[in-house]
């Protein structure tokens, strides 16, 4: 999938000021970017409009993007705030004190990069909207631009970190018809981190070994191991069973 730099994907646009017709701003890899302004009043100095803008993934499947995380002195990772958007219209010739625009952002999916990226989500056919108001100076057409900030990637491409939003919840699994659930818990002093599966009434413990990689306890040739490609655990054991769990929507 193509890299677009923040640097050079910035779009300009003039338009009919009285039209409702969408304005297409950017279309990146069958994600659009559009906007409709409404003029509201106008007056012998400047005049007011509000602008309407959609980003909207019109593909069929869902493409993602990762806003870089700073690491704090206490270790916890935080957005940088003035890098959170996926896109940023801005209202070039506005009379507000910086100009006036508007971040476009898709949904958090909790996950997180070994980079400390916060992964976001722009699912297909949906909606991204937001609007605000602004004025120009009389007489003026409002200049609208375009800057895409970050990239589209495919969730496969991120090595994640494995943590509770990737975890906890329901999984299925291909060797059962019956679903479990799986919690996460946080390394403490000298414990390490683990996953508990819950299942008929059951519990294992499962302890992390690599960064991907979990052993049952007391059984260490029984492993739950990560698949970045899929998004999805390989249950494995020395008798040769093997079976893939996915989490469930």
């Amino acid at each position: 999938m193509k890299n677009f730099s923040i640097f050079f994907c910035s779009f300009l646009a003039f338009v009919n000021v009285f039209s409702q017709t969408p304005i297409e701003l950017a279309n990146i890899d069958n994600v659009k970017i559009s906007y409709t302004l409404t003029k509201l009043e106008a007056t012998d100095k400047k005049d007011k409009y509000l602008i309407q803008v959609t980003l909207v993934n019109t593909s069929s499947n869902s493409v993602y993007y990762a806003i870089p995380g700073i690491v704090n002195a206490d270790k916890t990772v935080t957005m940088d705030p003035f890098n959170d958007k996926f896109a940023k219209v801005k209202i070039r010739n506005s009379t507000g004190l910086f100009g006036d625009g508007i971040g476009l952002s898709g949904d958090n999916t909790g996950l997180i990069t070994t980079g400390n990226g916060f992964v976001y989500v722009l699912y297909p056919g949906k909606m991204y909207n937001s609007e605000t108001t602004f004025k120009v100076k009389s007489g003026e057409v409002p200049i609208v631009t375009n800057t895409v900030k970050q990239n589209l990637n495919q969730l496969s491409n991120y090595d994640l970190q494995i943590n509770r939003s990737m975890i906890d919840g329901l999984w299925k699994s291909t060797c059962t018809s019956v679903d479990m659930s799986l919690s996460f818990v946080d390394m403490t002093g000298t414990s390490p981190a683990n996953i508990i599966q819950s299942v008929n009434g059951k519990q294992i413990k499962w302890i992390k070994q690599t960064d991907i990689t979990f052993i049952k306890e007391n059984d260490n040739s029984t492993t739950l191991s990560y698949q970045k490609a899929t998004n999805s655990f390989l249950f494995s054991s020395s008798d040769g069973i093997s079976c893939t769990l996915t989490k469930k929507n």
